[in-house]
C-alpha cells in the first residue's frame, strides 16, 4: 500500500473508508502481536494526514484495538485551497464529468503548482 505499489489505476480512490478500514485492520494485527501497554502515536504526511484523521475519527463496525496516544500529522491534505482550484464553472462542469467517469485524470490548476504553492 502507498507510493504507486498497490493494483489499481494510479491516483484513483473511489472510497477512502475502505482504505481507513484496511489500515486500522492491519494496525490491529500488528498492534496484537506487540504489547498493548506501549504508546502508539500515529504519523502522517500529504494524503496520508486526512486518511489519519479518519482513523482517529472512525466510528464503525472496523474499530482499534487501542486508540493511538497521539496524532502528528506533516503536510496533511484536508482540503484544497482556492489557488489550486480552476474557475467556479470548470469546477463544477468536472464534478459532473468525474461523477460520470471517475477513472479519467482531470486535475486543472492555476500556473505550475510548485509556484503556486509557495
Amino acid at each position: 500500500m502507498c507510493h504507486g505499489f498497490s493494483e489499481g489505476l494510479v491516483a484513483y480512490l473511489p472510497d477512502i473508508n475502505l482504505v481507513v478500514d484496511e489500515c486500522i485492520l492491519y494496525f490491529n494485527k500488528f498492534r496484537a502481536v506487540y504489547a498493548l501497554n506501549l504508546s502508539a502515536f500515529l504519523y502522517a504526511e500529504s494524503l496520508g494526514g486526512a486518511i489519519a484523521l479518519l482513523i482517529m475519527l472512525h466510528r464503525d463496525e472496523v474499530v482499534p484495538v487501542k486508540p493511538f496516544d497521539s496524532i502528528i500529522l506533516n503536510g496533511a491534505v484536508c482540503g484544497i485551497s482556492d489557488k489550486f482550484k480552476p474557475p467556479w464553472p470548470l469546477e463544477h462542469f468536472l464534478s459532473i464529468v468525474a461523477a460520470l467517469v471517475p477513472t479519467w485524470c482531470i486535475v486543472p490548476t492555476h500556473g505550475s503548482i510548485p509556484l503556486v504553492s509557495f
